[in-house]
């Protein structure tokens, strides 16, 4: 699934329409991981979603997207020097898939606040386990080029659709993680059963050389 630094990620057909993810409508996504059965087909990817952001008008649409079966758990930031500080204090597990929302500025008095390409250099130094994603106003997309150079994934423009494009991103992330962890899984699987055909034709043949 390509994605474009103007465009953000390129959205499969059936995420146009979200009313379609559930059958009874959408409900309001817990801010931490709650009972959800395992045996759901999404559950087995866990996600943290930072969102690094004063004015994140998306995050109630993003909400509705967010389905109970996927296991998200998401944290606000309201400052790029607030959530530097959460980098340093936490350590990030390999088994999970750590994603932040970056505006490209900040509301703020102080005129020496982070802006979006600083947090991503931090990102990149302190957690590069984490997927950033920056957002940006139309007027701010001709840092796109700057922003995919220090490593965000991709650039989405702040728009009506952009809970959806966001949403994309996350699918696709947990696919790529789940298709990973099924290649695993298949090689315990084989080598276990090579190990008990091992184990049995040992016992045949000393079974036949005793016998």
């Amino acid at each position: 699934m390509g994605t474009s630094p103007h465009t953000g990620p390129r959205l499969p057909n059936w995420l146009a329409h979200p009313a379609n993810l559930r059958e009874n409508g959408p409900r309001w996504m817990r801010r931490h991981e709650t009972d959800r059965p395992a045996s759901h087909a999404l559950y087995d990817v866990g996600v943290e979603l930072h969102i690094v952001d004063t004015n994140p008008d998306y995050y109630l649409p993003l909400q509705h997207l967010l389905c109970e079966s996927l296991n998200v758990r998401i944290h606000r930031f309201d400052s790029g020097e607030q959530y530097v500080e959460y980098l340093n204090a936490h350590t990030f597990l390999h088994r999970r898939i750590y994603m932040a929302l970056v505006a490209y500025q900040f509301d703020s008095p102080d005129c020496n606040v982070m802006n979006g390409l600083e947090i991503l250099d931090s990102i990149s130094r302190l957690a590069p386990t984490v997927i950033p994603i920056m957002l940006a106003k139309d007027n701010e997309l001709e840092f796109s080029t700057s922003a995919i150079s220090s490593g965000a994934y991709a650039v989405i423009p702040r728009s009506s659709i952009m809970a959806m494009q966001i949403m994309g991103v996350i699918l696709q992330k947990t696919s790529q993680q789940r298709i990973a962890i099924r290649k695993r899984q298949l090689r315990i699987a084989i080598y276990a059963f090579a190990v008990g055909l091992f184990l049995l034709l040992l016992d045949v043949l000393l079974t036949a050389l005793f016998a």
